[in-house]
């Protein structure tokens, strides 16, 4: 008996110190949870425009309650925009500063250029600080041919232009066709009804 008190005497120190330890650790925790409710939380997307779908756009948004400030957004390797056909390697992008739950849109370019000029998995590294000073950076990557049925399911207003094009090709050829006036004949060869009885009776008195 008075060897198990000497072993729990001996362990008391360490027990305690264990405990000590766990305590301090899980204050550091809760500080820092307090501290990231009131930091911004500022993430990226590529992703089709809310206001004109057949565009792709570069969206940065804050999604925190608190103001991001000296938002710096790193691209690798860089973003190739493909807008009016003149590209352009998009490396960073920095922002002054982005209110909470509003967000920036840059437009670069229709779809399926997108893809065709951005072959591999872009890795996306955001920084920037908040009321309680820096926020930890947020580093994650976006595979582009991933969103291959979202960016392509889009048509643009060439598309459109495009198929009228057709369209009025295909209506040439038809009327060239059927005698190169420009106008369609449409004939009627619909049956006439049978006379009535009293049309009979005239056609016998005739």
């Amino acid at each position: 008996m008075g060897t198990i008190g000497q072993v729990m005497t001996q362990l008391a120190p360490w027990a305690a110190l264990i405990v000590s330890g766990f305590i301090a650790r899980s204050a550091v925790v809760q500080a820092k949870l307090a501290r990231n409710q009131k930091q911004p939380y500022v993430y990226v997307d590529i992703r089709p425009d809310e206001h004109q779908p057949a565009l792709t756009v570069l969206l940065v948004r804050n999604q925190g309650p608190t103001v991001a400030k000296n938002v710096r957004v790193t691209l690798s390797p860089p973003l190739v925009s493909a807008l009016h056909n003149a590209p352009e390697n998009i490396e960073t992008w920095e922002i002054g500063a982005i209110p909470p739950g509003a967000h920036l849109v840059r437009g670069i370019g229709v779809g399926n250029e997108i893809l065709d000029r951005n072959p591999k998995p872009i890795q996306i590294t955001i920084e920037a600080d908040g009321p309680r000073g820096p926020v930890d950076p947020s580093v994650y990557g976006i595979d582009i041919k991933a969103l291959e049925g979202v960016l392509i399911g889009h048509r643009t207003l060439n598309d459109v232009a495009v198929a009228l094009k057709e369209i009025a090709t295909t209506f040439a050829e038809v009327t060239t066709k059927s005698g190169g006036n420009g106008a369609f004949r449409i004939e009627s060869r619909t049956q006439a009804p049978p006379p009535t009885p009293a049309q009979r009776r005239g056609d016998g008195a005739g």
